[in-house]
């Protein structure tokens, strides 16, 4: 399961900075409507992926509903902080490209795409679960 996670989170991280190096090229972020909100959710998958799979790899739990709030909660944290690091260049360039009603939607898409991300992986446990009880006997 490790391995299915981990390479979900590298090809969604890859497919992510890919898409934001076209989408700042061609200025989509400016001409597509909510595709910041899109790119927000789909950067709350990948935050997910790659959290769960690291807890999982350095062996601190194992994959329960623990692990997988923590997932959830350390990718909200890691929306927070982006908004904070989004904040600090605005306040260094003096540009003024963000709102809190922008971070506040910001950080919802964040956490949309984390629980999508969890919805996936425990339903796919789940399923991992009744599939082997179901052969084993």
């Amino acid at each position: 399961m490790t391995k299915s996670i981990l390479s979900t989170a590298a090809a969604s991280g890859i497919a992510l900075f890919a898409v934001n190096a076209v989408a700042s090229y061609y200025h989509w972020y400016d001409r597509v409507q909510y595709f910041d909100k899109w790119m927000h959710v789909f950067g709350g998958v990948f935050v997910f992926c790659a959290l769960l799979a690291f807890l999982l790899q350095i062996g601190w739990m194992q994959l329960t509903m623990r692990a997988i709030l923590a997932a959830i909660v350390l990718t909200i944290v890691v929306g927070f902080l982006w908004e904070v690091y989004e904040y600090v260049i605005q306040q260094w360039t003096g540009a003024q490209l963000l709102t809190i009603p922008d971070s506040i939607t910001d950080l919802i898409a964040d956490t949309f795409g984390a629980l999508i991300a969890a919805g996936v992986t425990f339903f796919v446990q789940d399923a991992k679960k009744r599939y082997n009880t179901v052969n084993a006997n």
